[in-house]
């Protein structure tokens, strides 16, 4: 017999079940097993070319995906034409969701020789349909697409029960009636290098909802989504967010999860959120409009002025094997580490380089560009520490004239690579207190008209 708290109990738990935000159907997405915490890439078997941006026939990517899922191993699908097809962007408009993927599979829409040129493919589900779907247990990776207006209950653009990578796609205009306006995930997700952006979901997961399964997001901007609750992000699992901005978001959290995510979580800009690891700011990132910045997809850029410039956690910028990322969401031609250490988001700054000390400000002031007083001394010294480019940091002449002194609260970031340190174009400068250049065992540093006392 039930004692009457007891019954109070129950009935509050019930309440909380029939009123609280809806849960999925998880008998309908069985749960994936666990994943490992790297994707490992696997032998191409076949290469399959999308030659026409009809819907259906043909040198489709439609009919590629059928003859990828008819032949055993992995295989790939890329856009290419003797025709000169994509020398501008094309978009496919979808007339039902593309098959599922059900065998191994890299779909890869990045465009050959068109550097600094507007280019790329855009999967479009008209606001009528799903666009694609992995099915479970299956190796995929989609990268160099835009997927826009999919609908769907779940996972406007893209649903996921497999182990799938999405890098460098753009996300933009999806739905979802529940979960997921962009992307639903109950398998295993590595989201890298890509923007997620003015998607939306009745009820949880704007951007991306994820179920169940190994989730990681690295260098991802989610901006603009929408949804009750998790207006970016909703997850239930433990997940991994890095080096991603997620702001904007027409909901009470950009970022909502049931379970706190990992502790490698790291150097994120999360305006409000729920247990999703530490965040590095919650300030306004000043972000840009979505456009045409070189590459496949259109993306939303950051300034020099930006809290996620030069802030990321360089250990967290690797792809789904681990490797240490090449180049932001657009690819070729737009460097990762353009300063030796990256970007928040799937951005990257190209920006003109002025490694000048030009502030007396002790603070870590890491922009050293053409701006004014945005370079420190002990800003300078982190960047040139992780930079393979840069060995040589001047003083601004005009801050620096008559020389000056810097004075230090901590002791300097020690020096790990060969360095010039020159001040022989300015008055002497005078290191104050805690400040001592040292290098490390190995490290050649030479020093230039500088001082201590």
């Amino acid at each position: 017999m039930q004692s009457a708290g007891t019954s109070l109990v129950i009935l509050a738990l019930t309440s909380l079940m029939i009123t609280g935000c809806q849960t999925t159907d998880i008998t309908k997405y069985p749960s994936a097993p666990d994943q490992p915490k790297t994707w490992t890439a696997q032998d191409i078997q076949n290469t399959i070319v999308v030659t026409s941006v009809d819907d259906a026939g043909p040198g489709t990517l439609r009919n590629a995906i059928v003859q990828a899922n008819a032949s055993a191993g992995m295989d790939k699908i890329v856009f290419e034409s003797s025709e000169g097809l994509y020398q501008q962007p094309q978009s496919i408009k979808l007339s039902s969701g593309l098959p599922d993927i059900t065998d191994s599979l890299v779909i890869d829409g990045y465009i050959d020789n068109m550097l600094w040129k507007a280019s790329g493919v855009t999967l479009d589900g008209q606001g009528r349909y799903q666009i694609i779907r992995i099915a479970k247990g299956v190796n995929a990776k989609i990268a160099n697409l835009t997927f826009t207006a999919g609908h769907a209950e779940r996972g406007g653009a893209i649903e996921n029960l497999g182990n799938t990578v999405l890098s460098g796609v753009l996300l933009t205009d999806n739905r979802a009636t529940e979960f997921g306006g962009a992307v639903f995930s109950s398998g295993s997700l590595y989201l890298i290098n890509s923007t997620v952006h003015h998607n939306r979901a009745g009820q949880a997961g704007g951007g991306l909802f994820h179920e169940r399964g190994y989730l990681k997001v690295t260098h991802a901007t989610f901006d603009g989504n929408e949804s009750p609750k998790g207006g970016a992000l909703y997850s239930r699992v433990e997940g991994v967010l890095q080096n991603s901005i997620l702001a904007n978001s027409v909901s009470e959290q950009d970022c909502f999860a049931e379970t706190a995510f990992a502790k490698e979580s790291t150097a994120n800009i999360i305006e409000s959120s729920h247990l999703c690891g530490e965040v590095f700011s919650s300030a306004d990132p000043g972000l840009g409009k979505l456009g045409g910045y070189n590459g496949s997809t259109r993306t939303i850029p950051v300034s020099s002025r930006s809290a996620a410039f030069n802030w990321a956690d360089n250990a967290a910028s690797v792809d789904e094997t681990g490797a240490p990322l090449v180049w932001d969401q657009r690819g070729n031609g737009d460097p990762r580490f353009a300063l030796g250490i990256a970007d928040i988001g799937a951005f990257e700054v190209q920006p003109r380089v002025r490694f000048e000390v030009d502030t007396l400000s002790d603070e870590d002031i890491r922009g050293c560009t053409s701006a004014r007083a945005d370079c420190s001394l002990r800003g300078a010294l982190q960047l040139l520490n992780n930079s393979d480019r840069h060995q040589r940091l001047g003083f601004d002449a005009e801050v620096f004239k008559d020389g000056g002194e810097l004075r230090q609260k901590s002791a300097l970031p020690a020096i790990i690579r060969d360095l010039t340190i020159d001040a022989s174009a300015v008055g002497a400068v005078v290191l104050v207190g805690k400040s001592k250049l040292e290098p490390a065992e190995g490290v050649k540093l030479e020093l230039i008209n500088i001082k201590s006392r």
